[in-house]
């Protein structure tokens, strides 16, 4: 005779003849409960608003008490636990303050001595593509290397990726301060006529006049300004905040017959320069134009093929 069988006296959970229900289903948090996820996020939120408004605010207040001379030129401020309590705010956030004041070129911080005021704020005058003369305050460093034209390089000269070029990289100096980083480029070919000149041009345009002293023919220069974060190597090469902005110019040159000669980026700190362009017109062609014609003239003053008769600079300052 066969044996019963086994049965188990284990008490089987509540849902186990419920088959459409997850094992490890959540259940739905009570009426008036905050999940805690929510709520970390919420909190995470509201200290990162309210810290990016006390940076602010104090910034605001030191860089009023900088131009009234209350802080004049020279000074060291104060400890920065002692300016975290006078404005009663945390280091990190007075940190901000002062890196915001130090791009703006306010302050210069001095490692191990502290945080001094610049007043006025330490401007850079950049000409547009007129050369420079003698008695500006930068000393400029130059290196030349010979590369291979990646795509960047090669949409800018206009030349198939992977030729041959030669690299010009211009650091100019205020005292130790950085104040701008220009790296130039040059076809292989036309390396042969370029020295740079390491006193007068920090931002490679002794490269255009030595190419026009060896009987290249200019036809036209184009520059082109854009506002961006900067790189890690821009911010590390000009001792800037990564958080803050650059002022970047690309210049062109081209020749008369529209091939490319040369090509620079130019790399500013964007809080210590503001863009300036000048149109001068002569007189004679440009008084028998009707108003219409001279209005597009002047909203468009980069555009010396159509318009041979213009002279436009450019500056930033």
């Amino acid at each position: 005779m066969a044996a019963p069988p086994r049965t188990s006296m284990r008490e089987e959970p509540p849902h186990a003849h419920q088959p459409n229900r997850p094992l490890y289903a959540r259940s739905a948090p009570r009426q008036g409960v905050v999940p805690l996820h929510r709520c970390c996020h919420t909190n995470r939120l509201e200290v990162t608003t309210r810290m990016a408004t006390q940076y602010w605010d104090v910034a605001e207040q030191l860089r009023a008490l900088i131009s009234r001379g209350s802080y004049p030129n020279g000074t060291r401020l104060p400890a920065e636990d002692k300016l975290a309590v006078q404005y009663g705010v945390s280091r990190p956030t007075l940190r901000l303050a002062l890196e915001q004041l130090q791009n703006e070129g306010l302050l210069d911080k001095r490692h191990g001595s502290g945080n001094f005021v610049r007043w006025p704020a330490d401007r850079l005058v950049y000409p547009g593509t007129v050369l420079m003369t003698d008695g500006h305050d930068l000393n400029t460093y130059v290196s030349t290397t010979e590369t291979i034209a990646d795509a960047s390089v090669a949409a800018l000269l206009e030349i198939p990726e992977g030729d041959k070029v030669i690299a010009y990289t211009y650091l100019a100096r205020r005292g130790t301060r950085p104040r701008s980083l220009t790296q130039s480029y040059v076809p292989a070919r036309l390396a042969a006529l370029i020295s740079p000149n390491r006193s007068l041009h920090p931002w490679g345009h002794d490269i255009r006049l030595q190419l026009a002293e060896s009987g290249v023919r200019l036809g036209s220069s184009t520059e082109r300004l854009v506002a961006r974060m900067p790189t890690s190597s821009e911010a590390r090469t000009l001792q800037i905040s990564p958080r803050g902005t650059v002022l970047v110019v690309g210049r062109t040159y081209n020749d008369v017959s529209g091939r490319v000669v040369e090509a620079s980026v130019v790399v500013l700190p964007g809080q210590c320069a503001e863009a300036i362009f000048t149109t001068h017109f002569r007189l004679g062609s440009e008084e028998s134009e009707s108003p219409a014609r001279t209005v597009a003239a002047r909203s468009e003053p980069a555009r010396p093929r159509s318009q041979p008769d213009r002279e436009t600079q450019g500056g930033i300052t």
